[in-house]
């Protein structure tokens, strides 16, 4: 199985880790500028671990994003609450170095059940190890502006099938002004795509007469 296999990997990288030299630095020498590393998707084992994780991965000085947003929802009883409303299901988008830091989180973290994988790329020749997915960071962005900025979450749709996309859009009034995309005419509705590689892709519904659309 799949998260066997990564399960396996973490545990190879953990006892690396632990035998490996530590080295000691000058106090007096500035620390390079960390680079970006890049975003990966953790898949939780069940979705009521998503904040769960979240606050496990930001205690261990990770960056991490969930696509989700409080909004004010009205029970059958008139009672009001905000509630998190999650975008993708099981998905915790979080920002590591390399795939190594990756395998030993699912090791470590008790809510990830694994790492979304790329099945297009190689597997490493040197370990063995399955290649995993990543996202650009200008998708990442764009993702996270739409989530906070589109009227209701209810407007945003997440697929993993592949979408026939019939030109590129950018959304110059409203919201969402500044954010651009594919464009997608699907059952009479307009919308603004978001692709994110091998996680697949959020749809956000969007008035056409606040975008300019150029169509392929």
């Amino acid at each position: 199985m799949l998260e066997e296999e990564q399960k396996s990997n973490g545990s190879i990288c953990a006892n690396l880790h632990k035998s490996s030299a530590f080295g000691v630095s000058d106090a007096n020498e500035t620390a390079p500028e960390k680079p970006l590393g890049e975003w990966y998707v953790a898949i939780v084992k069940h979705q009521k671990y998503m904040m769960l994780c979240r606050d496990y991965l930001e205690k261990e000085q990770h960056d991490v994003y969930i696509a989700s947003r409080k909004e004010l929802h009205v029970y059958p009883n008139r009672t009001k609450r905000y509630v998190e409303k999650c975008v993708i299901p099981r998905y915790v988008f979080v920002q590591l170095d390399k795939d190594i830091e990756a395998f030993q989180l699912v090791g470590k973290c008790p809510f990830i059940d694994l790492f979304l994988p790329d099945r297009a790329k190689k597997r490493d020749t040197s370990t063995g190890r399955i290649a995993l997915a990543t996202i650009s960071h200008q998708a990442m962005d764009t993702l996270r502006q739409a989530v906070a900025n589109v009227e209701s979450v209810e407007a945003i749709t997440f697929t993993d099938e592949q979408l026939k996309l019939s030109g590129s859009i950018e959304a110059v009034r409203g919201k969402l002004k500044g954010i651009k995309g594919g464009y997608l005419h699907q059952a009479k509705k307009d919308y603004l795509v978001i692709t994110l590689g091998k996680a697949g892709n959020i749809k956000v519904q969007i008035p056409i007469e606040d975008c300019i659309v150029n169509k392929y």
